[in-house]
């Protein structure tokens, strides 16, 4: 579907293949995991020319899903990245990306994943940000 599509569009078509296959919607923190499964699948295939872009995708899930504590350790975790301004614990943040990096991949084939992934890799930065 075209990018113009919004939510009021796609939901009752995903309501309706929930019904049909009788799947059970997955919660707001289900959908974090599941879309940081799918962004260490394909991470794997094509690694990031970035640091931590893991913590980077999942970040920008917390205000989709503010009950997602993996997006919410992300959400804060992102301020200091690139940042050399003060206490930085830099390993716990690679605790925080090995732990996202880690996730069981999704038995998708490569290009099914690089289709689904492509929007969400579209948003981390093409070089290494700078600190501030």
């Amino acid at each position: 579907m075209p990018s113009t599509v919004s939510g009021w569009e796609t939901d009752p078509l995903v309501a309706a293949l929930y019904e049909k296959y009788e799947v059970p919607p997955p919660d707001l923190g289900d959908d974090v995991t599941l879309l940081a499964r799918l962004m260490a699948t394909d991470l794997r295939f094509q690694p990031a020319s970035v640091t931590a872009p893991m913590i980077r995708i999942v970040a920008k899930l917390w205000m989709a899903a503010p009950t997602s504590d993996l997006a919410y350790r992300c959400y804060w975790a992102v301020e200091y990245l690139d940042c050399d301004c003060g206490p930085v614990d830099r390993d716990a943040e690679a605790a925080l990306e090995g732990e996202l990096e880690n996730l069981t991949p999704l038995a998708l084939p490569g290009s099914l994943v690089k289709a689904l992934a492509g929007p969400l890799r579209s948003t981390l930065p093409r070089s290494q940000p700078r600190g501030h």
